[in-house]
This record gives C-alpha cells, sequence and structure tokens, in this order.
C-alpha cells in the first residue's frame, strides 16, 4: 500500500492465467476461468487497442481469480519490452510538446538514456528506455524519474497531475534496491500501482478520463507512437470487492544443502518441489538450479507459496533473493612482505576465485608471459563473449539469474573497476611504474602474482543473492582454491539465510577457504554482516602513506585536507556556495551551501572554485560549470582520501572557516588547489572509521572480524570502461586506480591466504585463518576505537603466519557440534552436510567449545561471569618444542589456562587445554590476550569480554 493512502474499495485487480474477458454490458465484464466458473464484475470496462475478436480479448497473467477476490482502482500497467516502456496518464490525444530530460546520474548505466515527457492540457506521456524489467529491480531509474519531474513542475502544473505526490509515495516505498510500491510482478512482467489525481485522494469514478495505458513499441521511435503497439487499458469503479491482499510474486533463494545421493539429476528434484507447490507455474517459476556442490534452486514464489516449500522435507531454508553490496603498491611491502620474498614453486598452481564485478582482461596485471598451462584439476571455463582468457586469468564467467541486466555487461568484463582492483590486489602481475596520474608511483602487484585467477561476475549495478549463490557453486565445482568475496549486505542473517555463509560452509566441506569483507558500514558497534566462524572477515586499516591536498588563497595561506587530487593547480575565483543559489528554479541559500543538485547558479559559479558543506559537492558543482571545490566541516572522513571529477579538498571546520573569512575580506578572492602530496603516516596502521564492528550480533561470543589488512589509500588496477571517479563529467580514464574500503582490505588476506597455502597445500580452511589470525600483529587499542570489535586478533602479517608453531584446526565435524550447540535442527543439518549427523549431549558443543583461535565471552547483565573454552592446538613448528602461556588481562579479568606447558615431540602432534576465563562484566570491554610461546613462535589470541 502505498504511504498516505487507506481505501477500503480501492485494491488491485487479480487475473487468471488465459483468461478471456468479455465485456457483457457496457460497463461490466464476465471473467471465464479455465474451469468454467464465471463472475461478472460490476462496473470494470476492459478494451484492446488491437482486438482479435469482436467483443473479446485474452490476456495472460500469473495470479488466479478467487471468488470476490477482486477490488478495483486506479492502476497504472507497465508491460515489459525488448527496447522501451512508454506510460500513458490520461485520455488519447494528440501529442503536442515535447520535453527531454536525462535519466541516469553520471557513473549509473542509466547515464546516457533520457526520459521523454508529452503533455498536452489533460495527459502525460513518459517515454522511459527501460524495460519493466529495470524499474522493478532498480530503485535507480524511478527516483531519478521522479526527481526530474518534481524539478520540471511548470510542465506538470498545467496537466492539473499531481505528480509530486505519486512519486514521493515512490521514493517511499524503495526497499532493498527494489521498487515495492504495492507493485505486482507478474509471468508478463506487469507492474501495478494507484495513480492520484488531484492530490493525495486516489482517482474512483469516471472523471472524464477514461483509461490508463502502457504502450509498447517494437523500436525506440521517439517521433511517433505507432506501428508495432498493442494497449492494454484499464478502466476504474467505485465497486467495493471482497478485501483481500493481492498476493505478490517475489524471488526466493531455496536452499536444500549437500548433493543428494540419488540416480535422477537434482534439477528435476527441484522442479518435483515446485510441481506441488505451484503446478503447471514450476517451469517458468523456476529461474535456476543449484546442482553443482551443494543443492537448491531460485524461484518466483508468492508468500504462502514460499512458506509451503519451507515445511517440505529436505528444505533447510527459503530467504529472499536480497541485494548485496561492493564494499568499496605500497601497501604488501607495508605489511613486511617484500617483492622478493621467497615463493613456493606451487603458487602458481594456487586458483584463486574472485566473485566480484569481474576484470578488465587487457590490464597488464594479468597478463600470462612465462605461465604455463592451467593445473590439470581446474574443471572451469571461459565465457568468450566480449572476453578473452588466457594462462594468468584462467576462467571467466557471469551471473544474471533474475534478467535484470542487458546489453554490453553480459560478460564477465568488469566496467566498474572494482573487480579488476581486486583481482590485481590477490594475484596481479608485478608492473613497474604504476601509479595514478603520477600518484603512489611505484610497483603495483598482488600477494601471489604466479597464481592463477578464475573470475566469478556477480556484481552489475547490484549484487544478487542468487548470483553469488550461483558463483559458489561453480567456483567450488571448478576447483579453485581460495574465494574472495568483496560484497556483503548491511545487516548479517541467520547462517543458513546467508548466501555467503551457506556458500563459504560448502566451500570449507571442499577444503577452500573464503576470504570476505567485513563491511563499509562502521563504525557502528555491530555493523558486519561477515560473520559465520568457517570464513575469514577481514577489517580494513591504513598504511604510512596518506594523500592530502593543498589549497592555496590569493593572500597567500596555505592549508591542506584528506583528497586525491591529480590536478594541476590553476588559479580560480573562489565562492561560498550559499551566495550562489540558483533562484531561478527555486534553490535557497540553505541548498546551495551544500551544493545539492541543481542549487549552484551556473552563471556565477562558472570557472571558480565553490566551498562546500557536503562530499555531494564536486559532484554537483561540476555539473553546474564549476572548476573546483572545497568541501569544508568536520563531515567524518579524515582518515581517508577520496577522488573527485574536478579539483577539490576537504578541509576542517577551523580551516573551512578561514577560508570563508578571506572570500568575505576581498572583493575578488582567489585560490589554487595544488596536486596531492603523499606524506607519510606515521600512525598507521589504524583501522578505517568505515570498517564495520563486532560484536558478531549471529554469535556474540564468536569474535568479528577475524583480523584487519591495509583497505585505505590502496593502489591496484582499473578498468578501462570506467573513470576514475565514475562521476559524469569525469574523463580520466586510468590502468590504475587509489580506493578505499574493506573491498581492498579482504583481497589482501586473500592473497596472504594463498602465500600460505602455496607452501601448506594439506592445511584445511580453518588452519590456514589459524596461521594468519595467531601470527597478526597487536594493535593499540588507544589508537584504534573499539579495540577487538574494530580489528580482531590484529594486522595482518604474511610471511609469519608461514609458520605459526600451532594452529587452532577445525573441520565440517567441529562446526556441525558448534550449530547443534546452536540449536539448529539435527534434520536439517543432515541435509546440510549430506552426512548421518546427531546432535546428541556428545555432539551439542557450546560456542566456547568451538576450536577458535580467539575468545569472547559476553553477558546482558552486570556482575561476575565465568566461561570455560576447551581448544586442541596442532604442533606445525618444530618436532620438539615446549610452549609456555602467559596470559595479559587487566584489572576484572581474570585467565587460568590449564596445563600452562604443552610438550611436542612430532609435528603434527595435538594437546588439549582449558582456559577459564572469569570476567567482571561492565559498561565496558574488557581486553586481554594469549600467547603460547617456545622460544621461537608467539602463538597470540585476543580475550575479550563485553557486556550484550
Amino acid at each position: 500500500m502505498l504511504n498516505g493512502f487507506n481505501s477500503t474499495s480501492n485494491s488491485i485487480i487479480r487475473v487468471l492465467p488465459d483468461l478471456r474477458f468479455s465485456r457483457e454490458r457496457s460497463r461490466d465484464v464476465a471473467v471465464e476461468s479455465e474451469e468454467g466458473k464465471a463472475r461478472v464484475l460490476k462496473g470494470i470496462g476492459f478494451r484492446d487497442q488491437k482486438r482479435n475478436r469482436k467483443n473479446s480479448w485474452q490476456v495472460r497473467c500469473s495470479s488466479w481469480l478467487e471468488r470476490n477476490d477482486v477490488e478495483v482502482s486506479r492502476h497504472l500497467f507497465l508491460t515489459e519490452t525488448n527496447t522501451d516502456t512508454t506510460l500513458v496518464l490520461g485520455k488519447r490525444r494528440r501529442w503536442r510538446t515535447t520535453k527531454k530530460f536525462p535519466l541516469g546520474r553520471s557513473g549509473s548505466p542509466y547515464a546516457n538514456k533520457d526520459v521523454f515527457v508529452r503533455s498536452t492540457s489533460d495527459k502525460i506521456c513518459i517515454w522511459l528506455p527501460l524495460t519493466a524489467a529495470d524499474i522493478m529491480h532498480n530503485s535507480i531509474p524511478i527516483l531519478r524519474l521522479a526527481e526530474t519531474l518534481k524539478k520540471r513542475s511548470a510542465v506538470l502544473q498545467r496537466n492539473n497531475w499531481q505528480m509530486q505526490s505519486l512519486f514521493q509515495a515512490i521514493s517511499d516505498n524503495i526497499q532493498d534496491n527494489r521498487c515495492s510500491l504495492d507493485w505486482q510482478n507478474q509471468r508478463k512482467k506487469e507492474v501495478q500501482m494507484q495513480v492520484f489525481w488531484n492530490g493525495h485522494q486516489p482517482l474512483t469514478g469516471n472523471h472524464n478520463i477514461r483509461a490508463v495505458a502502457v504502450e509498447r513499441h517494437g523500436s525506440s521511435a521517439w517521433s511517433k507512437p505507432s506501428g508495432n503497439t498493442t494497449a492494454t487499458y484499464a478502466a476504474w469503479t467505485n465497486h467495493e470487492g471482497a478485501r483481500h491482499p493481492l498476493p505478490r510474486n517475489h524471488t526466493y533463494i531455496v536452499y536444500m544443502g549437500d548433493i543428494p545421493k540419488i540416480s535422477i539429476p537434482v534439477s528435476s528434484v527441484h522442479i518435483s518441489i515446485l510441481q506441488k507447490v505451484i503446478g503447471s507455474r514450476a517451469s517458468k517459476s523456476l529461474l535456476r538450479s543449484y546442482t553443482r556442490s551443494f543443492s537448491g534452486f531460485v524461484a518466483r514464489l508468492t508468500e504462502d507459496e514460499k512458506n509451503q516449500i519451507a515445511r517440505l522435507k529436505g528444505v533447510v531454508s527459503v530467504f529472499p533473493n536480497g541485494v548485496k553490496q561492493l564494499h568499496t603498491t605500497r601497501s604488501w611491502d607495508f605489511m613486511g612482505f617484500p617483492q622478493d620474498v621467497a615463493r613456493a614453486p606451487l603458487e602458481s598452481d594456487i586458483i584463486v576465485g574472485m566473485l566480484d564485478t569481474g576484470v578488465w582482461p587487457e590490464s597488464d596485471s594479468f597478463k600470462d608471459d612465462g605461465f604455463g598451462p592451467p593445473p590439470s584439476r581446474w574443471r572451469g571455463s571461459c565465457d568468450s563473449n566480449n572476453f578473452t582468457c588466457n594462462n594468468k586469468l584462467i576462467g571467466a564467467r557471469y551471473y544474471n539469474t533474475e534478467a535484470l541486466f542487458t546489453g554490453d555487461e553480459l560478460s564477465a568484463r568488469d566496467t566498474d573497476g572494482h573487480g579488476t582492483h581486486t583481482a590485481s590486489t590477490v594475484a596481479g602481475r608485478a608492473v613497474n611504474g604504476a601509479s595514478l596520474l603520477g600518484l603512489a608511483n611505484g610497483t603495483a602487484r598482488g600477494g601471489v602474482p604466479s597464481a592463477r585467477i578464475a573470475v566469478y561476475k556477480i556484481c552489475f549495478t547490484t549484487c544478487q543473492d542468487s548470483d553469488i549463490l550461483a558463483a559458489f557453486d561453480d567456483a567450488i565445482a571448478d576447483g579453485v582454491d581460495i574465494i574472495s568475496l568483496s560484497v556483503g549486505g548491511p545487516n548479517p542473517h541467520d547462517y543458513f539465510e546467508d548466501p555467503i555463509a551457506i556458500g563459504a560452509f560448502h566451500a570449507m566441506k571442499n577444503n577452500i577457504l573464503t576470504s570476505s569483507s567485513a563491511g563499509n558500514s562502521g563504525p557502528s558497534l555491530g555493523s558486519t554482516s561477515s560473520v559465520s566462524p568457517w570464513l575469514l572477515s577481514v577489517a580494513a586499516s591504513s598504511i604510512d602513506r596518506k594523500f592530502l591536498t593543498q589549497i592555496v588563497l590569493g593572500n597567500s595561506q596555505t592549508y591542506m585536507g584528506p583528497a586525491i587530487n591529480t590536478f594541476d593547480g590553476a588559479v580560480y575565483s573562489i565562492v561560498y556556495g550559499a551566495s550562489v543559489p540558483n533562484t531561478m528554479n527555486g534553490s535557497t541559500s540553505t541548498e546551495s551551501r551544500f551544493c545539492k543538485p541543481n542549487s549552484l547558479d551556473p552563471i556565477l559559479v562558472k570557472d571558480k572554485i565553490v566551498v562546500c558543506k557536503s562530499f555531494s559537492g564536486p559532484e554537483n558543482a561540476l555539473l553546474s560549470g564549476a572548476s573546483g571545490v572545497v568541501i569544508e566541516g568536520d563531515l567524518g572522513r579524515e582518515d581517508r582520501s577520496l577522488s573527485y571529477p574536478i579539483p577539490t579538498t576537504y578541509l576542517n571546520s577551523e580551516d573551512g572557516d578561514a577560508v570563508l573569512s578571506y572570500i568575505n575580506s576581498t572583493s575578488k578572492p582567489t585560490a589554487s588547489i595544488l596536486k596531492s602530496i603523499e606524506p607519510v603516516d606515521v600512525t598507521a596502521p589504524t583501522v578505517g572509521s568505515f570498517s564495520s564492528r563486532g560484536p558478531n550480533l549471529i554469535t556474540l561470543d564468536i569474535l568479528k572480524p577475524d583480523l584487519t589488512a591495509p583497505g585505505v589509500d590502496i593502489l591496484a588496477a582499473w578498468s578501462q570502461d570506467s573513470t576514475v571517479t565514475g562521476i559524469k563529467g569525469d574523463t580520466r580514464v586510468v590502468p590504475y586506480n587509489i580506493i578505499s574500503g574493506t573491498s581492498m582490505s579482504c583481497p589482501h588476506a586473500t592473497g596472504a591466504a594463498a602465500y600460505i597455502k602455496s607452501f601448506h597445500n594439506d592445511w584445511s580452511p580453518a588452519a590456514i585463518k589459524s596461521a594468519l589470525m595467531t601470527t597478526a600483529t597487536p594493535m593499540s587499542p588507544t589508537k584504534n576505537n573499539d579495540a577487538e570489535f574494530a580489528y580482531g586478533s590484529g594486522h595482518i602479517n604474511p610471511l609469519k603466519a608461514v609458520d605459526p608453531g600451532l594452529i587452532y584446526d577445525a573441520g565440517e565435524a567441529d562446526y556441525v557440534s558448534f550449530l547443534c550447540g546452536q540449536g539448529y535442527d539435527a534434520i536439517k543439518l543432515i541435509i546440510v552436510t549430506g552426512d548421518i549427523t546427531t546432535c546428541s549431549a556428545a555432539n551439542n558443543a557450546t560456542v566456547w567449545d568451538l576450536n577458535y583461535p580467539s575468545f569472547a565471552l559476553s553477558s546482558n547483565e552486570s556482575g561476575i561471569i565465568v566461561r570455560m573454552f576447551n581448544r586442541i592446538v596442532t604442533n606445525v613448528g618444530l618436532g620438539e618444542s615446549t610452549y609456555q602461556a602467559n596470559v595479559f588481562s587487566p584489572s576484572g579479568l581474570v585467565v587460568d589456562v590449564s596445563p600452562s606447558t604443552l610438550v611436542f615431540t612430532t609435528v603434527g602432534e595435538k594437546q588439549s587445554f582449558l582456559v577459564t576465563v572469569t570476567a567482571t562484566i561492565g559498561s565496558q570491554m574488557l581486553s586481554g590476550s594469549l600467547v603460547w610461546n617456545d622460544g621461537v613462535h608467539n602463538v597470540t589470541s585476543p580475550i575479550v569480554a563485553f557486556p550484550s
């Protein structure tokens, strides 16, 4: 239901598949089903512009009309086409004037598309260069259209259409990047929504308006609405029918655990399950089957159908196909991992699976000079659509389960830059002289430059859960050794309703470690979405290089702040945004001080530097003709530098006020923004404020994130189909770019894990993860807010991780015991694992018994709590060695280790011990650590106690 719209007599028409509507009287329609049932709907009129029969017409939809389950209101129908969609509001009359407005913002896939609006005294026709699927599944075009039409109010006012109310309702009803709106996604992808008339009241009665139409064009001929055209008309009435909600079809993922040991194809099982619930619609409802590494499928279902399937035997979980976001060199040297580090011959056999936006295959970072053929175990493929693989870049796939995306993007080629950046960070060849237009000049290289890369493109404008699972399904079966995933959602989910957790679990079953970004939702506590214990969750921290950009005023005063500016400093006049509002369109200084879209007077800011109090200022100022921007104010991004499409620097409030004082002190103020400088950051590493924090909201006593790695101002390869910023007006196409995010830290951890794998090919995912965590460099809680919730075990150290001394190993059975202890159903765990699993007392471990390399305990009440942690370590260091326990703890945290000495005689020997922690829970986290030391190795684990 649209916000602000409450009606008992106006809802949405539900129609049958293969219905025949025939007009019995001028205002009545009979609805006849395939079973011979008929019902007359009073006061509803339909007609078809392209009739095959004199008095009847046929339509196909996906809903079923049951009894009086019909109510009627004003509708707008959008019908999918291969080219464009036209919305006609009001009477059909001759076209008069046409207006053209840009649909997409710069950097979006709609940047070069226009909206055409034709209007008369009583009608508006909107032509969208989009399919209905675009409109259904992407809020950007609708929001942009709403914004465009609101700003052209003069066009709308004379049409007596209160479009602002309509599109505000659209904006208010965007959920999960989808336009829900009270829209129904039918099989022909028709969309319905109420249309407002004369304010907030829904249109009822005749009101002289006879129809709402959708016109389907066989071509994109904007000049005339003719040719290959069909139209559907819906009239309206005050008739009140039964008041039942409209069942909507949504896309759901049905997860069914491990591949069953059966003789028939797994996909046949999926079809059979659907047929039990939705009958003959099964094959058309099914969008994808997962059959290679685990079992499951994606289907369009109503909520009732979803609930029926969830109750069926063999189904672990059913959850919506949600959307994930991207979590967006010297960094390796900063970690003490130089280019000439010792390499294992096996490195060239390591295959890294990159689940991202694809790659730019022609980048120098992916050349295969000197590479032999791929490892014989490789079972993947290379999608040759606009993409060429080689002996370095050995595999490429892309996923588009819901057919949301079209055009040149339908390949594994990276049109964004993100995937190219992450892949080259993991395993890019060493490229000398790499820089961003002279900044950060040096050698760009990945952590394992001899490793192979397999690309799985899961992200276009969004990253769909169904595509993420499909990529896991393929990557595991293809034979990758490590999976890297720099995407995630805003919130954590139950382990078996999270596609990343599900995929990572099956990867773990196949001895594949998944490295996942912690998220960019910091510094809020509990913001990390990468929480399952069988994957590596990576936070982002700084390196010892930062970028500062200076502004020199006409009075010779100089100020600087964090920003990446590749432009040489030219002198321009400088103005304050609040002083130059675009009064022609009604903008005020309140808007222009933030440099909001179209708020700046294009004449007064042309070829000038503008002072703005918003990070969106540079983009909007550029579109208004400005030549530079000063972002002023303490806005919270001081710990990283961003690139902008025009010369820009970011000043704190004190320096910003000084610039404004200078502007007010002279009649002709001028300034110059210089190219960035690169001072050493002596405070590094510190965790980025954007990096998502713990605690783990799904299982509080599993510490997340696991560790931190470089993710601030990282130079790596870039797509040639994008620009430095991706913002409209930015023409800088570069082979290497500098960006920040946990998306950048994750591939550093992936590269480190692959490096360990090249020396220890027989180590389990948990063993590799343990080595990285227990050898991480401890970080200072005084320099890093939220301490272990920010950095986990500490800052990654790949060289030490190759020889950790001891490891905390774990396998599928350990995680199943953990899940039993968390209350998961034993029957469903059997389905997940494909093995006989029992949640008996002997196999029902507490969270504190999971053999994890860190220790966490929490309580929702103040006072003293006691927790006991059972742990087992495996000797992977010296054959004969003795380790002594050393405990570091603050007041209020008492730690006892028994035994406190571990004696090993051979490599591979295991020893168990018990850690008893007594914590006085108050309002603050208590942080300590346990270090096992043999004189050579320090095996370090954090201990944290906190209020929940």
